[in-house]
């Protein structure tokens, strides 16, 4: 959690950052999405009352295309996304690209070399895990579809919650709140 506090105090303590970056880290170690995914993300795909999303093109061996999934949305990634400003077809219109190098150049400011933007999928993944939701319901989360692709992300070091009352959710929210402005 320090080097996480760390990459994301660096992210947004630079004043010449424009890209929200911190708020995409965040969302996704709340969704479980990878980058790729997240910059694809579309309101229309969206469905608030059952607290899902249309994950399109996921990420498959053996398809490239096509490969659209619906995905539950855990509350907070739902609360970050509905504080998002809907001024884009899609709910978070950056550069997978750009947010990537961005996230890169900050982490290894800090010094912090091995945590890949990727990771957070890892960390989403246990945290179900850690909360004690079962397979089937995590795997709802990830958009696995088989238990072996599921646990290979499950790195379960505690039971609980450390997301819980972590401080980097409500700025979050304040920060998509100014992106309204």
């Amino acid at each position: 959690m320090a080097e996480l506090d760390a990459i994301l105090t660096a992210i947004s303590t630079n004043r010449r950052q424009q890209l929200p970056v911190a708020v995409l880290v965040v969302f996704a170690i709340y969704s479980g999405r990878r980058l790729g995914e997240i910059c694809r993300l579309r309101w229309e795909d969206l469905r608030e009352d059952k607290s899902q999303i249309l994950v399109r093109d996921m990420k498959h061996p053996r398809k490239k295309k096509g490969n659209n999934v619906w995905c539950k949305l855990p509350s907070e990634a739902l609360a970050i996304i509905q504080a998002m400003p809907r001024n884009s077809e899609l709910i978070f219109p950056f550069s997978e690209r750009s947010i990537g190098t961005a996230y890169r150049r900050h982490r290894d400011k800090v010094g912090i070399m091995d945590l890949r933007f990727h990771d957070f999928r890892h960390e989403a993944v246990s945290r179900q895990f850690e909360m004690g939701m079962p397979a089937s319901f995590v795997a709802k989360i990830s958009g696995h579809k088989n238990g072996g692709c599921l646990f290979r992300y499950e790195h379960v070091e505690e039971i609980g919650d450390k997301f819980a009352d972590w401080l980097w959710f409500d700025r979050v929210l304040e920060m998509c709140q100014a992106l309204h402005m």
